[in-house]
């Protein structure tokens, strides 16, 4: 071999290494940008221990700018949302950012607003886009992140704030809105099996792209992609079970499972370990389960073997960013306005058979561990409950259970429930209301529906006309009227 080739062939050689090398960089930093947009979207480190703080109703005002670039509608319309914002805010403060979305997630409070918030941005963007501005230099990327600069004025700061919560959808959709509009078309996003492939990006737009992509989910269809991977999943003995009811009757079995679901919480949560919910559906369709915030209750792990999936648990990480909702609707996390009842049929499967399927399979999976819990162990730290704060949820959740089945009137004062649903937590209205007088509240009419409660040494705090309170109600209403644990069990027990 004469010298040049020996020179070509190391200068190859040197090439392949600095590539491989780069593309095991690329690798090993996807890994950790995904990791963390997965904990981000899941209610991760980030911000579980941010305390939401008071601020004043002047930081609730739309921009200035947006007298130019917004309707008279849409500022309008932005105004009233904000003016919200801020009175949720104050309800809050002092509570921590994760509790309160755990609150949101299970009682489904301000998720309207959510909505609303998510459906303005849409609007405002479609409109934004349309519009040429010179600073762009006709550049898409530069678009696309002028827009979101712009977008993150008008939501002001989040940090220790409610509005971290409620407009995390519409944060999601902005991106997803300028992204269809800006740059969409100039990568390619598919998936290989599980794998997110990316190509067409600017080296200087990398990170960028990347970063989003997998925070956001861009340009990716998780739940029909999850849909057409399970369709073989499910047994067809089962398929033909569930095409036996219609829609409403589907739904209606949905809501149960998720309604049991939301009540083992507060006993399950505590030292939660998802890898015990492992379950294997097909050769290469593993799947697991842990609890979430956000726009869901229940995140979904997805894996080709237990050994990947054991991998993903320890990453916090899923190839399909899936969730059921409080309803037990299946959802894409990062695009909440897709769910399983939209037209999601693959083959011989129907997105809303899949969602029935496998919301059932995990309320089972779950009342396994639920059977185990030694309920007399919990119901004797209530009689210490000084020394068993971390037990706080589980004392009251056990509570709750004990004086529901004490309620004579009960099946005349709550609505009807399904056979399908097994646990019953949730108390009526009258009788939590005689044990919060019995704790020394003050009770009076409020607002329209409203019946407002105070006790020296708490706040007031007015509850609506819902025919049945559940737990993680009780416990902030307990918390804000200065009501200890101890005390609520011992009142109830004389009504």
């Amino acid at each position: 071999m004469t010298e040049s080739n020996e020179q070509s062939g190391r200068t190859a050689s040197d090439n392949q290494s600095r590539e491989l090398k780069s593309h095991v960089a690329r690798e090993a930093r996807e890994m950790v940008i995904r990791a963390n947009a997965f904990s981000e979207r899941t209610g991760g480190p980030s911000y579980s221990n941010f305390v939401i703080q008071s601020y004043s109703d002047t930081d609730y005002h739309p921009v200035a700018f947006l007298k130019k670039t917004a309707t008279e509608e849409l500022y309008e319309e932005l105004k009233i949302y904000l003016n919200q914002l801020y009175t949720i805010n104050e309800e809050h403060v002092g509570e921590k950012l994760s509790d309160v979305n755990v609150y949101f997630a299970l009682t489904g409070d301000h998720a309207s607003l959510s909505d609303c918030l998510c459906d303005w941005t849409q609007r405002y963007f479609e409109a934004r886009v349309r519009k040429n501005d010179p600073k762009d230099c006709g550049d898409p990327w530069k678009k696309y992140g002028r827009l979101l600069d712009e977008f993150s004025e008008i939501t002001g700061e989040l940090k220790n704030r409610v509005g971290y919560l409620i407009w995390y959808a519409a944060i999601s959709r902005a991106h997803w809105c300028l992204f269809e509009a800006t740059w969409k078309d100039r990568v390619r996003i598919e998936r290989q099996g599980y794998k997110v492939c990316i190509a067409g990006v600017p080296s200087d737009r990398e990170e960028l792209a990347i970063q989003d992509i997998h925070q956001f989910k861009l340009g990716l269809d998780d739940l029909r992609n999850f849909v057409i991977k399970a369709e073989h999943a499910v047994p067809e003995v089962e398929v033909a079970e569930l095409k036996k009811l219609d829609e409403n009757e589907l739904a209606q079995n949905i809501e149960d499972a998720a309604e049991d679901i939301c009540e083992m919480r507060m006993l399950l949560a505590r030292n939660f370990d998802p890898a015990k919910t492992i379950m294997k559906l097909s050769e290469d369709l593993v799947i697991a389960c842990n609890w979430v915030g956000n726009n869901g209750v229940l995140a979904i792990f997805v894996a080709e073997s237990e050994r990947l999936l054991r991998e993903n648990i320890w990453q916090n990480w899923s190839p399909y960013d899936l969730c059921f909702r409080r309803n037990g609707v299946l959802i894409e996390s990062m695009r909440p306005w897709v769910s399983a009842r939209t037209d999601l049929n693959h083959g011989s499967l129907d997105g809303l058979i899949l969602n029935a399927f496998l919301i059932d399979r995990f309320r089972n999976k779950l009342l396994e561990f639920y059977d185990q819990i030694d309920f007399d162990r919990i119901r004797s730290f209530a009689a210490n409950p000084e020394k068993h704060e971390d037990r706080d949820d589980e004392i009251l959740a056990v509570a709750c259970l004990d004086i529901a089945k004490t309620e004579p009137d009960q099946k005349s004062e709550l609505p009807q429930k399904s056979r399908n649903k097994r646990i019953q937590s949730h108390l009526s209205r009258d009788k939590f209301f005689r044990i919060l007088v019995s704790c020394g509240c003050e009770k009076r009419s409020g607002k329209g529906d409203e019946t407002t409660f105070y006790r020296s040494g708490g706040k007031k705090y007015a509850i609506g006309r819902p025919k049945e309170i559940q737990p993680t109600l009780i416990k902030r209403v307990l918390a804000r009227l200065n009501i200890t644990l101890d005390e609520f069990v011992r009142c109830a027990g004389t009504i």
